[in-house]
This record gives structure tokens, sequence and C-alpha cells, in this order.
């Protein structure tokens, strides 16, 4: 269930000195946290090498397992409870207040054409805040698609930096 903390878009200081991202934090909640930060869908068929960037950022709490990086091939809104999600790991801060690089996450293992990306807070009973920022999807151009059926493409390389839409229901 969803507690009465939800996602939400902030605006003081993000990764590499942007302004907004999203937060969560699960203090003072009314149950414990289960709120997801879910992508539109995703399709990259016409690209290979695919991964997926962002930072994150965490203050209080005591323990680092309450943020995960999903992807899901079955989600089709509403409830993410009812898809299957595999978790994607990916690099935390060590240090409160940090802004923290992910790493490169490979995306090499979907196959299907259409899949969503999502964050999932499961709150502690210590809860941490957390911050995600600067989400981009990035690929190679597959150079055997005609220039007619390009999708969004930069040069030779995807780059689909997208805002998440937030689901704030209780499930």
């Amino acid at each position: 269930a969803a507690s009465d903390k939800n996602w939400d878009v902030v605006n003081f200081g993000g990764a590499l000195s942007t302004t907004y991202f999203a937060q969560v934090n699960g203090f003072g909640e009314d149950v414990q946290s289960n709120d997801w930060l879910i992508s539109p869908a995703i399709n990259l068929v016409y690209y290979s090498n695919e991964k997926v960037i962002f930072y994150t950022q965490w203050r209080y709490g005591s323990t680092d397992t309450e943020l995960k990086l999903l992807y899901s091939t079955d989600y089709a809104g509403g409830d993410p409870t009812l898809a299957t999600w595999i978790e994607l790991p990916f690099v935390k801060s060590l240090t409160q207040d940090i802004w923290t690089f992910s790493g490169n996450i490979s995306l090499d293992e979907i196959s299907a054409p259409n899949f969503h990306l999502a964050f999932q807070y499961l709150s502690s009973s210590t809860p941490r805040r957390w911050g995600v920022d600067q989400i981009i999807v990035l690929g190679d151009e597959n150079p055997s698609v005609p220039v007619s059926d390009w999708a969004i493409g930069v040069g030779a390389l995807l780059m689909l930096a997208f805002t998440f839409f937030m689901i704030k229901k209780r499930f």
C-alpha cells in the first residue's frame, strides 16, 4: 500500500546544478511506503547497446535498500503491483547529500519492443529521503534501419531524456 508520502518534484538543488528533481520521503508516513515513479513506455527496437543513466542522493535513515530501479515488459498502466518487475542494480552513494552517478545500467537484456522503467520506494522503519535526477536512456542507432523509420535520434546516438509521470494512488 502506498503511504500518504508520494513522489514529488522539488526545486532545491538537483544533480549537475539543475534546479528540479524527483523526491520521495517516508518520514512521518501513515503506513510504510510502496510508492512508484514510472516512465512512459519506451521503445528501443531501432537501437543497440542501450543503457540508462541517472543520479540519486539520500538523506536520513539507515538503509540503502529502499530505492530500487526496475523494468517491466507487461505493465499496462494503473496498479504497478499487477505487472512483473525485474530489478536493475545501480550505484548508490555511501554518503548522504551527495549526488551519485548510477553507473551505466545496461538495458540489452530487455527484448520486448516496449517496456517501462520505474523507481520503487519501499520505506523502512527509519526511512530515507531519496532524490532522483538526470534520467537519460542512451543507445546506438541500428545502421540497417532506413532513415524514414528513425525514432528520436541525435547523430548515431539515441538520447531519450524523459520526465517520469507520478503514480500517486494507493495500491
